[in-house]
């Protein structure tokens, strides 16, 4: 899989990464996998926090456990992905950690945990929040420190409504989206890019399915991407130009990376 990725101008991969209390699952990919891997250490790689956690499980102390974690299991590592010396974290819904401690006190918390890691030596902490468009919410994950902000996905963008939808709508959806989220905000947006969506392994006959989706249709996207980073009124990350792609395999929502047989 490195070698694949590596070979088509992917550079890292970003974990979804669970923790809920304490408690950890589905880390055996990049623990057993990735950290094992032949390739590794040619290959970056980083932590998206898939807090999928019910209300009530975030406290202070807990994201001070959390950032422990990280430091004593993975921001020492060389292949660690890191922007401006600060290894980067995205967390997949930062409002359920606001509903629990309050913007004021995640904010506090954040000035704490980049502490913990400038103390650590392993440089500071780089903070990436899912963002949807809605501008007051833009503005509170800034308020609350967030160095930058991206999307995990949208797969309803553009779809006029409708449960199947023209992947060609959501190439020009997603282009909406990110300017529309990074004209609301005063810190970078980093494009994120979806290979299409068809849920139905997962969910069953009542999913969201886009329709028509080709190389042709993602290579329209990607050149999006390219041009939204290439801007130069668009504020970025220190020195990178990034974007995301979701997914590599999530092949339950029919959105992935991976070779297949499907297109070659």
């Amino acid at each position: 899989h490195i070698y694949w990725a590596l070979s088509h101008g992917v550079d890292f991969f970003v974990y979804d990464w669970y923790w809920d209390a304490g408690k950890r699952d589905l880390e055996n990919a990049l623990r057993d996998g990735f950290l094992k891997s032949r390739y590794g250490d040619r290959f970056k790689f980083c932590l998206l926090w898939a807090n999928h956690n019910p209300p009530g499980s975030f406290s202070e102390q807990d994201l001070m456990d959390v950032t422990k974690h990280w430091i004593d299991n993975y921001f020492g590592k060389p292949n660690y992905l890191k922007i401006d010396g600060r290894g980067v974290v995205v967390i997949l819904d930062p409002k359920r950690i606001t509903d629990d401690l309050g913007a004021d006190s995640v904010k506090n918390a954040f000035v704490k945990m980049r502490k913990m890691c400038t103390d650590a030596g392993v440089g500071g902490l780089y903070m990436v929040g899912c963002a949807y468009t809605d501008p007051d919410y833009v503005k509170q994950l800034e308020a609350q420190g967030y160095d930058a902000l991206t999307g995990y996905n949208y797969p309803t963008a553009n779809d006029k409504g409708q449960m199947w939808a023209p992947y060609q709508w959501m190439v020009e959806g997603y282009k909406d989206i990110w300017n529309r989220i990074a004209g609301a905000a005063s810190i970078p947006y980093i494009p994120v890019c979806e290979p299409g969506w068809d849920a139905r392994p997962r969910h069953g006959e009542k999913s969201i399915v886009r329709t028509g989706k080709s190389p042709y249709l993602w290579e329209d996207m990607l050149a999006n991407a390219k041009s939204f980073v290439d801007d130069p009124a668009r504020r970025k990350p220190p020195g990178r130009k990034l974007v995301l792609l979701e997914a590599w395999n999530e092949f339950g929502e029919g959105h992935f990376l991976m070779p297949s047989n499907l297109a070659g």
